[in-house]
Formats: C-alpha cells, structure tokens, sequence
C-alpha cells in the first residue's frame, strides 16, 4: 500500500483521489488454510476483526497518515468476503475498503452477491441461480462529492 500512496502522491498530486478493493485485512495470514479453519472459530468470539480491523492492521494508519479518510466511505462492519471453510460454513471478513482524500463520502453500502429474485422486482425466470453465489466478495458503494 506504501507503494501505492507514493504513486498516487505522484500522478495525482493536489487532486482528489479514490482507492478501492480488496486490501486483504484479513487480520491473519489468509493464505493458509489450517489458519483460515483456525480463524473460524476465532472470529466467533474476536468480533472486533470485523467490527474494529484497524487494530489488527497497520495498513489503517498508513492511510490516514497520508490523507485518507477509512471511516466514512465505509460501513462500520461490514461484511465483504466469504471463505467456504469446510465442514463449518463460511468465515466472513470485512477486506474490501474505500480510502477518499480530497472527498466526502454518503451512503456508504454493501450489496449482497448471493442472488436472491426477490431483490429484483419483475424479473422472470432464474430460478435455477437462486442463492447462488456470484461471487466471493460483496460489492461496496457509496456517494462521493469532491470537497470544495
């Protein structure tokens, strides 16, 4: 993300700025499986993983050492990511962000990416996709105003 910042300080130097996806704020290393079954159970009881991530990552400080703003652009836990973990279900993590300078942020959201017919008024057919998963990650959203 240090990489990121200096280039975006860069190019786009005295202007409004926009950062997103998935930062992986796993709040461990996600990259192994026996620790993500680990994390499982963890995250039962460690709410604030998902609730309060910047205490797990240091990434949090680094952006808003340099001008970023975390906190309004997204919903305070918010759920973005879902690991099937076998046997248990799925661990849920919030590691997809928005990081604004230079802008104010509203109606922060996250949009389901499981399908669901009934969230899409008139349409016909698709039974077969119902629950179905599109994707891995939630999608977030929010209203972004350049500050004056």
């Amino acid at each position: 993300m240090k990489v990121i910042l200096e280039q975006a300080e860069k190019q786009f130097e005295n202007i409004p700025v926009i950062i997103a996806g998935d930062m992986n704020t796993n709040t461990f290393d996600g990259s192994i499986p026996s620790e993500s079954a680990r994390m499982y159970e963890i995250f039962k009881s460690e709410t604030d993983r998902i609730n309060a991530p910047e205490k797990y990552e240091s990434l949090f400080k680094l952006v808003e050492s340099n001008g970023y703003d975390y906190k309004a652009p997204n919903l305070p836990g918010k759920i973005t990511r879902r690991k099937s973990i076998d046997g248990k279900g799925d661990l849920r993590m919030n590691i997809d962000w928005f990081f604004v300078k230079g802008m104010s942020c509203s109606e922060p959201a996250v949009a389901q990416t499981i399908f669901a017919r009934s969230e899409l008024p008139g349409l016909e057919g698709m039974e077969e996709s119902e629950g179905r998963q599109i994707s891995d990650h939630n999608a977030i959203s929010g209203n972004f105003r350049i500050k004056d």
